[in-house]
């Protein structure tokens, strides 16, 4: 358990006051001034970026997975988060060769039994309705093949599992005697099973990890909603892949699982009804298979104007609440957690401050929203939309995370630079704004996705170097003003030893400006709070002379190896 430390100071620090006759003072940094904030000392030995989980792809070896796991230790990253992958429909052409969508799929052309394709051994031991593939190199085995029918073989150097799933019913008969054929394969016989290869080093580094549960592929009419035509076979499919990761043993790292089927926080229950009858469908067979263990779902904001037209903020933010409300309702029993994209990878979210509402948008945002104001452009803020989302969940027992998005917009593919598509590299001096942004809201900070936005190079340089040498960088997440004692509050990361520099308005108009060392700091506040574990509190004691409750101040802060905060922070009194 963290202690808590206090550090008073030997002797009265002589604070530098002084009153500026202007409100002009209140401005954000020059791009200039953010950006030489990268370019700070390397981080003393033990210090962690607050964004501690990371989206990765399994790797094809154990020394591949412990690689990347080293890596992301370094980075200050303690979970990682797996991709699902589709449960898709397919079908058997007139050879019994499978088919995914209208076309043949190459990965099923080794599948044969006795020299014929392996789906016409399985036509001999039940009639077949439909036809589904599944392909994510998971070599699924006793623990799926629940029923005497069901298959799994090596054929030409390839593995692959086939299960008949009963039409109706749920035990290894079906009731009207046809059965869905679900084809699996599971890569290269010879090869390790990806996720347990992932699992097994998250196990020996002392990483958490939650394994991407399957999923229904999107209907054609509505693209952007799950299909629910076969729930019945997925169910059921869903069942034998628990059961098969079962089947292997629990592990310290396998913390839960993650649902890879996303939805807008704030939109229409009764539209989006599908996918939250997909998170409930599930949960309640992770609570079956897998009791204790969790889940986790991670929506998205879009809190653009163009996006929300007729809504006022007020609007946005209740339907944000009402939103996280219903994903926490799909719990059944299973510890849920809600990592809410903030939107500033996509340009769909603006992690601005009260200050900064009428400055123009930055470079990444710009290119998806052109051109104005944070405010013109953006109902809500981000900090706003996680304090909806947060009240949303209250009550309901689930955990609200944040998944702060490491890439940002872009309009050329690669213009950033490692980008794919509309994506491309983000930098410390971002993040550190992200985070600032969701701080004092959230239990966890986790981001999207380490390859390839936090390994690729740009001028040589990798994202994930700049977390690990410019760790030490303070990161204000909330703030106060006490009047009565003459203290300054701060919680936040990387503030043991630290300076604060604040500005703030006075009652009759007049901006004053302070210095001031810590002088009482706590090193547990995340965890008396129910806030990220990271996180930290601190006292500075500050002269302050009648601020003016309702106007903006402005906190600046010095690490205790004279590294400055990346950005300043900004609240109302």
């Amino acid at each position: 358990m963290l202690h808590r430390c206090v550090l008073r100071a030997a002797l009265i620090v002589a604070l530098a006051l002084v009153t500026v006759p202007a409100l002009a003072g209140l401005t954000a940094p020059t791009p200039a001034q953010a950006a030489s904030a990268d370019a700070t000392p390397a981080a003393p030995p033990g210090v962690a970026h607050p964004i501690s989980g990371f989206f990765v792809s399994p790797g094809t070896t154990d020394a591949e997975n412990a690689e990347t796991l080293r890596q992301i230790q370094e980075a200050g990253g303690d979970t990682v988060i797996t991709f699902g992958s589709t449960l898709r429909s397919g079908s058997l052409d007139a050879k019994d060769r499978i088919r995914t969508g209208d076309e043949l799929d190459p990965a099923f052309a080794a599948c044969l039994i006795g020299g014929k394709p392996c789906a016409a051994t399985m036509r001999q031991l039940g009639t077949i309705d439909q036809v589904f593939t599944f392909a994510n190199h998971s070599h699924l085995a006793k623990g799926a093949l629940r029923c005497p029918q069901d298959r799994a073989l090596s054929s030409k150097g390839q593995r692959f599992t086939l299960l008949l799933i009963p039409t109706q019913g749920t035990g290894c008969t079906s009731e009207n005697g046809t059965y869905d054929l679900v084809a699996i394969h599971g890569g290269p016989a010879t090869a390790a099973d990806r996720t347990t290869s992932l699992l097994r080093a998250a196990d020996q580094a002392g990483v958490t990890a939650y394994i991407g549960m399957p999923s229904v592929q999107k209907r054609a009419d509505v693209p952007w909603l799950p299909d629910p035509s076969y729930q019945h076979t997925f169910a059921q499919f869903t069942d034998r892949f628990l059961r098969e990761h079962k089947s292997r043993g629990t592990t310290a790292a396998l913390a839960g699982f993650y649902h890879h089927t996303e939805m807008p926080v704030a939109g229409d229950p009764d539209v989006w009804q599908p996918v939250l009858d997909l998170y409930r469908l599930q949960n309640q067979a992770i609570a079956r298979v897998f009791p204790g263990k969790s889940a986790l779902v991670s929506p998205y904001l879009d809190n653009r104007r163009s996006a929300n037209e007729g809504l006022s903020a007020d609007q946005l933010a209740s339907r944000t609440q009402a939103g996280a409300q219903a994903i926490a309702q799909t719990a059944s029993g299973v510890p849920l957690t809600v990592a809410l994209q903030d939107g500033m990878g996509t340009g769909k979210g603006g992690a601005f401050h009260v200050n900064q509402a009428k400055a123009p948008v930055d470079g990444p945002a710009a290119k998806l929203v052109g051109g104005g104001t944070w405010g013109q452009n953006y109902l809500l803020s981000v900090s706003e939309s996680f304090s909806a989302a947060r009240a949303g969940l209250e009550g309901t027992g689930a955990t609200l995370w944040a998944n702060v998005e490491g890439m940002t917009p872009q309009d050329t593919p690669g213009a950033q630079g490692c980008g794919t598509g509309e994506r491309g590299q983000t930098t410390k001096n971002r993040l550190d704004q992200q985070v600032q942004a969701v701080g004092r809201f959230t239990a966890k900070n986790i981001s999207f996705m380490w390859d390839p936005f936090y390994t690729c190079q740009v001028g040589g340089a990798m994202l994930a170097d700049a977390l690990t040498t410019h760790g030490s960088a303070p990161v204000v997440t909330n703030a106060a003003l006490a009047p009565d004692r003459n203290v300054l509050w701060l919680a936040g990361y990387n503030l043991a030893g630290s300076s604060v520099r604040v500005k703030y308005v006075d009652t009759h108009g007049k901006v004053h400006q302070a210095t001031s060392p810590v002088s009482v700091f706590s090193d547990d506040y995340g965890q008396r709070t129910g806030l990220d574990a990271g996180l930290e509190s601190a006292d500075y004691q500050v002269q302050l002379a009648a601020p003016q409750e309702g106007k903006i101040f402005i906190v600046w802060v010095t690490g205790q190896d004279g590294t400055p905060s990346s950005r300043n922070f900004s609240l109302r009194h």
